[in-house]
């Protein structure tokens, strides 16, 4: 979820990045805040391999949108996740940082998460 506060439809985003926005505004000398508020599953990456609780392994292709690696098309993750693979084997730094915000709660948590605030659900991919 991204909050940007300007008061014109003119605006435009000119750079995206995993935590910062640059906008463009041409009403104003300034341009406005771009704030990242927050994004689902924040600690992972897209591309990033995981091993879940029950050791089925799974693939983080964006937020909500995972991929079990046993061809089976349904269910999620069970927290808490063991990261195996993030271009490359991760750092102990990554593997630390996912293993210690997927300790508690799980997928549906997350998914509760980011939609009360945004009031959303997310898109469910297409097979």
């Amino acid at each position: 979820m991204l909050l940007l506060e300007c008061p014109f439809t003119e605006t435009t985003v000119t750079e995206a990045t995993r935590y910062h926005v640059s906008v463009r505004c041409p009403w104003l000398e300034v341009d406005p805040r771009a704030e990242l508020v927050l994004r689902p599953y924040a600690i992972l990456s897209p591309g990033d391999e995981e091993a879940d609780r029950n050791g089925r392994a799974w693939r983080f292709d964006a937020a909500c949108h995972w991929h079990s690696f046993d061809g089976e098309q349904s269910g999620a993750p069970v927290w808490p996740l063991t990261l195996l693979f993030r271009h490359g084997e991760p750092t102990p730094r990554e593997a630390d940082e996912v293993a210690r915000a997927t300790v508690v709660c799980g997928h549906e948590d997350e998914l509760e998460r980011w939609s009360g605030p945004t009031r959303a659900r997310p898109a469910v991919p297409q097979q």
